[in-house]
């Protein structure tokens, strides 16, 4: 069975693509940060359909390295969705450059280091078959 892994997993639309790929019999990784009882739900709802890994990784703390010794433990990935996002209202009286790099961190840094992480996984294991990702920013 192929593998999925899919940042932001306990939000409304990452439970809902979870539940999508477990129903295709795919097994899922799902990455969430602080939300335990939405974690809980998720395992018990998707358990039935598949295997279901759970990773739990706060991306304002990352670094590429970081990332990279955390993907290599994980099953093969085939499918990569970068769901996770920061949502918060910015007013341009409040905004600043330390919001900004919050934003960048958990929007931007932490999909580019997974997908290269990813991808590094495929080289180190001389993987012939590619992976995919999709990335989804709600922001």
């Amino acid at each position: 069975m192929p593998t999925v892994l899919i940042t932001g997993s306990t939000s409304k639309i990452g439970i809902l693509i979870a539940e999508h790929f477990a129903k295709l019999s795919w097994n899922i990784i799902a990455h969430y940060n602080s939300s335990e009882a939405t974690k809980k739900f998720l395992v018990k709802r998707l358990s039935r359909y598949c295997d279901v890994k759970i990773l739990k990784l706060n991306f304002q703390d990352i670094t590429q390295k970081k990332i990279e010794s955390i993907v290599y433990k994980l099953p093969k990935i085939d499918l990569l969705i970068n769901n996770a996002a920061i949502i918060q209202n910015d007013f341009a009286e409040d905004f600043c450059d330390t919001t900004l790099k919050h934003h960048m961190k958990i929007n931007f840094e932490a999909p580019v280091f997974l997908s290269k992480a990813m991808h590094n996984t495929y080289v180190k294991n001389n993987t012939k078959q590619q992976g995919n990702i999709i990335n989804i920013l709600d922001s």
